[in-house]
């Protein structure tokens, strides 16, 4: 049996919002994990992850890291961060 290179590519992000940062941590880690399972869905970003309180992290195959790399980092950032401040309730 041969051996199979997998690839697999992390995404770090922070949270710099105060009001943001106020209601994540009100929230539980499911319900947060949750929040960017749907930012994620909704900016066709394939993934999976964690939201933290003041991070987050993707982590994904060849198909983020094209994203990544077509729209650029900081713009994936700003956009999930925009995402999570719309949505946070």
């Amino acid at each position: 049996m041969r051996s199979v290179v997998e690839r697999i590519y992390v995404f770090m992000g922070a949270i710099i919002d105060h009001e943001v940062l106020a209601a994540l941590a009100g929230r539980t880690q499911a319900e947060r994990n949750s929040l960017l399972r749907s930012g994620l869905a909704a900016l066709g970003i394939e993934g999976s992850g964690r939201l933290g309180e003041q991070l987050f992290t993707i982590v994904g195959n060849e198909g983020l890291n094209s994203r990544l790399n077509r729209d650029g980092r900081e713009v994936v950032e700003s956009r999930l961060r925009k995402y999570i401040k719309e949505n946070v309730g």
